[in-house]
């Protein structure tokens, strides 16, 4: 219930919920700003029982605002007292419901929707859950994130990426790694441009519209500038591409220093010629 507020440079660790929110919890905002931020290890462990709660790392309801240069790393929801319900957790880096939020040079790593043995409702979102909404995704990576299914399995939903609702538009992402399904779409509208998506189990699910993107699965192959072949990673921690003339090592988007590759990756300049090369 907050105009202009600004969380930055924090770190936001070894948080538990029982509701919303593990780590943060943003509701009917505006102009909020999450900036150079670490969000990790918190956890959102449902206290009420026949509910859908959200959001390990963070959970936006009905807000506006910008999450900017910020991680999200090892967080995760989960139902640890209820076994046999209607109770259900998405969302275990990020989960935003309604509102519209901006997110740029965001990490989003290694984050779980998890379920307990006893578990019978399939999860959602490892990464990020988005409930209803209009949100945008810059520059930003989803990686190695998990969904839990039923009874304990791993076959949950959108284990990088889940949309039930709402319109998500996604430029320049990363999207691998991910235990089950890449990024998954249930209604709405998702669209994702310049991106690389590789290495999930089944990477897109539902209708999602590609362009300039580099699927593993073949997912528009040779349509809308889409293509198939190896990205040629640097390595599966922070899914770099390898260059000829440089490329990024040991960080995601900063912290790390530069390397050259006798290979070089066939994503490389091969995006949307009209997109802007300053993202």
């Amino acid at each position: 219930y907050a105009h202009e507020q600004t969380i930055a440079s924090c770190v936001i660790s070894n948080n538990t919920a029982g509701r919303n929110g593990g780590g943060i919890n943003i509701s009917y905002a505006d102009a909020a700003v999450v900036t150079n931020c670490i969000i990790t290890h918190n956890s959102m462990d449902i206290l009420d029982r026949d509910w859908d709660r959200y959001g390990g790392g963070l959970f936006a309801y009905n807000s506006y605002g910008t999450i900017i240069d910020s991680v999200l790393i090892t967080n995760r929801t989960v139902n640890s007292f209820h076994g046999f319900s209607n109770t259900r957790s998405a969302g275990g880096g990020l989960a935003l419901y309604g509102g519209a939020w901006t997110v740029v040079r965001t990490v989003v790593a290694l984050n779980g929707s998890l379920a307990a043995g006893s578990d019978y409702l399939t999860k959602r979102g490892g990464g990020v859950h988005v409930v209803s909404g209009t949100h945008q995704f810059r520059s930003c990576v989803f990686l190695r994130n998990r969904a839990m299914g039923t009874w304990g399995s791993e076959a949950g939903y959108g284990d990088g990426f889940n949309v039930e609702n709402g319109t998500v538009v996604i430029n320049h992402a990363t999207i691998a790694g991910n235990l089950g399904e890449g990024i998954s779409r249930v209604a709405g509208s998702v669209a994702v441009t310049n991106g690389i998506i590789w290495g999930n189990g089944d990477d897109v699910v539902g209708t999602v519209t590609l362009a300039y993107c580099d699927v593993e699965d073949g997912d528009n192959n040779l349509t809308n500038g889409c293509i198939k072949l190896d990205p040629l990673f640097v390595d599966t921690v922070y899914y770099h591409e390898k260059s000829q003339g440089g490329h990024y090592l040991n960080g995601y988007f900063t912290g790390g220093t530069w390397g050259r590759s006798a290979e070089h990756s066939p994503g490389i300049d091969e995006g949307d010629p009209a997109s802007s090369y300053a993202e």
